[in-house]
Parts: structure tokens; sequence; C-alpha cells
């Protein structure tokens, strides 16, 4: 996905807000990191604006070098700003295929809201085996395939829900992946944040295009898209929105490779 001034801009302020569940996806990082050896340097990759990165700099590994990786300049550029100056903070414009880093130097990796925007999984999954160390973690976040139509946007709204699910990985194919380069399931459950905004927020955020997806939807379908949602909200009788689900997967390499 190519991003242009706004678009990144946009992403940066919505990408961790209320409806990503963004806090709930630090705290499974933060016990990630938290109750495993992380030998090695710590890997953001599709960082964006650098949110979670640099709170795994400040709160739990602030010796250990993270690396912010993202093939958009804009993106790294606006991680760079929020990184302020923190130091053990490196960045690195670079395709999640091909990444300029050593073979076994990096402890720990994730990606947040990134795999289904990448086409060759495979050779994302590939790369990452090869640039783990010995018993390194590698945790993906994912928006839920399975959960996804519970959201009101994507219940109100088949045809986007369907566009939607085609470029989300369902998780037997992801754990498949890991299988298929030795990388070893430890974790998986779902989450999602408890912290609902009202229906008319909602609505205005939907107008604001604040999921990558909607970004590439016409003025007349965005306009579609919020009456159909706001026509859904009034006949659930719902007020207030929760955000949507995540799947969370901890894979480790094993020991010996």
């Amino acid at each position: 996905m190519i991003y242009d001034t706004d678009a990144a801009t946009a992403f940066a302020k919505h990408r961790n807000g209320t409806l990503d569940s963004g806090i709930e996806k630090c705290r499974y990082l933060h016990e990630a990191a938290q109750v495993n050896r992380i030998d090695g340097a710590i890997l953001d990759i599709g960082c964006g604006p650098g949110f979670f990165g640099v709170f795994l700099r400040d709160v739990v590994l602030t010796d250990t070098e993270v690396i912010l990786l993202d093939h958009s300049e804009r993106m790294i550029f606006l991680a760079r700003r929020n990184a302020n100056g923190r130091n053990n903070m490196r960045f690195t414009i670079a395709n999640a295929c091909q990444m300029p880093l050593a073979t076994a130097s990096v402890g720990m990796c994730f990606m947040v809201n990134v795999l289904h925007q990448i086409r060759d999984r495979l050779a994302a999954f590939q790369e990452v085996m090869r640039a783990l160390t010995p018993n390194g973690l590698f945790v993906v976040v994912t928006p839920s395939r399975e959960n996804l139509r519970s959201f009101p946007l994507f219940a109100a709204n088949p045809e986007l829900a369907e566009n939607q699910e085609t470029q989300l990985p369902d998780a037997s194919s992801l754990v498949g992946l890991a299988d298929e380069v030795a990388l070893q399931l430890e974790d998986r459950r779902a989450i999602r944040s408890r912290t609902a905004i009202t229906g008319d927020h909602f609505l205005k955020l939907i107008g604001g295009r604040f999921l990558s997806i909607l970004r590439e939807c016409s003025d007349t379908q965005i306009q579609s898209y919020v009456r159909n949602t706001k026509d859904y909200l009034s006949a659930q009788e719902e007020t207030e929105v929760l955000p949507y689900w995540s799947d969370a997967f901890l894979f480790r390499k094993d020991g010996t490779r």
C-alpha cells in the first residue's frame, strides 16, 4: 500500500485509537516481551507511525535496540518524529520480504495490522525466520476474519465485508504458514478493548475513512456505508460501538535452528 501525506497523517491519528484496541495490543506485546528472555534486537515490521515500537522501548526494553521498519518513507518519517530522539532506535525503509538485517540478529519480531497487506506472506514468514535468533519470538496481530461481521460497519455492508475478508488471513492459513517455515505456535487468543465510542462518533470515523480499506472507496460509497451503518445501529437499538476483534498469535523459532 502506498500512502500519500494526508493518508499517512490520518493513519497515524486513527490507527491506535479506541476502535483499534491499541492498549490491548500493547498489553499482548508487553506480556510476550516480559515473560520471555529477548536475545537480540526488537523488530517492528510495518511500524507505521511507530506507536508499538516506542511503547516497547519505553516500557519493557529500554536497553535493547528497537528497529522500526516500513516500506513507506513517509511512515518512517512519522515514526522517527514520534520517537523524539530516543536512543537505541533504528529506522529502516524496506520490504518485509527483503529485510536488510543480519541472519539471527532479531530476538523478537512483531507485525500489528500488517500481514493482510503483504501479498507474499510465505516469503515474509521465511524472512522473519531467517532474521530471528534461536528461540526468537514472532508476534502477529491481525484483524479477525472470523469475527469480522460482528463489527457494525461490516454487518451493515456485506459487500465491503466480503472485500475485506478476501484480504484477511484466516487463522488456520496463518498457522499453516508458520508450520511451513518451522515456527512453533505458543499462544493464540482473540483480543478486543471493552471501551466503546458513541454511534455518532463511529459514523464520523467512517466518513473520515478510518480503515485502510475505506481509502479505496469513492465518496458515494462512503456515504452509502455511513447511511447503511446508521440504519443498522438504529435497527439494533445500539447507541455505542465496541472495537473490532483482533487475533493475536505468538510463534517461536526452535532453539536448535
